[in-house]
């Protein structure tokens, strides 16, 4: 109980798996795979944070209209 509190942990084992066969080619080709899909996403997040953004700004002009025109009449209740 007390050697996990020097750093005596034990260590998770090994893997060592002969691989039956390996295809070279094949693994090229999943990595370029990759490699093609990765700008899509990049293109897509900067799209969906301008759409973020605009949503907000409708939201924000939103509220602020509509507690404006209650504003200037709270004025003018309490004004007049």
């Amino acid at each position: 109980m007390i050697t996990p509190m020097f750093g005596n942990r034990r260590k998770p084992k090994k893997f060592d798996y002969p691989f039956r066969h390996y295809d070279p080619k094949e693994d090229e080709r999943k990595k370029r795979r990759i490699r093609i899909k990765r700008p899509h996403k990049k293109h897509h997040q900067g799209r969906s944070i301008l759409l973020y953004a605009i949503c907000l700004a409708f939201v924000v002009w939103l509220i602020y209209s509509l507690t404006a025109g209650k504003l200037a009449e709270f004025i003018n209740a309490v004004a007049g």
